[in-house]
């Protein structure tokens, strides 16, 4: 897997967060940034590891872990491209609260931290890693609000919708996950997990690959009529 800088730039450019900024300000940016690949299992950073930079994934996929009480580390949820992280430790200076590994080989735009420093000078530009910032807010309510349903059914149905629909705009959807992953993801057994899919999936809501699922239309997963209609409330016992 190779790309060039021009290439990530283009992808960087296309879709996510920057899309939404100024010109000007995506031309900063990026000027400032250098390419960074990565191999398959190899940590981009760590929890506790000090404030670095800001990363956008360019090309691969990426899981995102935290430690959770009184456990190991779980995965929160994985990314393709266009995905930026670590914009929370440099805004407040802090260490990262997270590990992010690449899972296939993969590459970043990296934004230095002294580069970030001098940008947030403008304020405008300052305004703008905040809505960043919200973004990844907003999304962190989903999920937990998404953990919070005691349906099973509708629990799998709402990630996978919000996978889908964070993988950028090209329908089908692809999204890159394990049904391991998402049942880890969901809080869940992967025998639960394999049902749910399997149920989904004789609904035409999505089509199973080998760590691939396609969606056509994330939307019909959170408003479909006969979600949670056959899932039996025992499945989560013991998850």
């Amino acid at each position: 897997m190779s790309i060039t800088r021009d290439q990530a730039i283009a992808v960087a450019r296309a879709s996510g967060w920057l899309s939404h900024q100024p010109p000007d300000f995506q031309q900063e940016l990026l000027s400032r940034t250098v390419l960074r690949t990565y191999g398959r299992n190899e940590v981009i950073c760590s929890v506790g590891d000090p404030f670095a930079g800001i990363h956008v994934l360019v090309r691969g996929l990426l899981k995102v872990e935290m430690l959770a009480p009184v456990e190991d580390y779980r995965i929160v949820t994985v990314k393709q491209s266009v995905f930026w992280f670590g914009q929370g430790a440099s805004m407040v200076r802090g260490p990262h609260l997270a590990t992010t590994t690449a899972t296939t080989p993969a590459a970043t735009l990296f934004l230095p931290h002294a580069e970030f420093e001098k940008l947030i000078e403008n304020a405008a530009w300052c305004r703008a890693f905040a809505a960043m910032s919200v973004e990844h807010f907003e999304e962190a309510s989903q999920v937990i609000g998404q953990l919070l349903v005691s349906d099973v059914e509708n629990k799998v149905a709402a990630r996978l919708a919000l996978l889908a629909e964070r993988s950028g705009p090209k329908r089908p959807a692809a999204v890159a996950v394990s049904q391991a992953d998402l049942a880890e993801m969901c809080g869940l057994s992967r025998p639960t997990v394999h049902q749910i899919l399997a149920r989904l999936e004789a609904r035409g809501l999505l089509r199973c690959g080998y760590r691939r699922i396609e969606i056509d239309n994330p939307e019909l997963l959170t408003h479909s009529p006969e979600l949670g209609q056959v899932t039996s409330r025992s499945d989560d016992g013991g998850d």
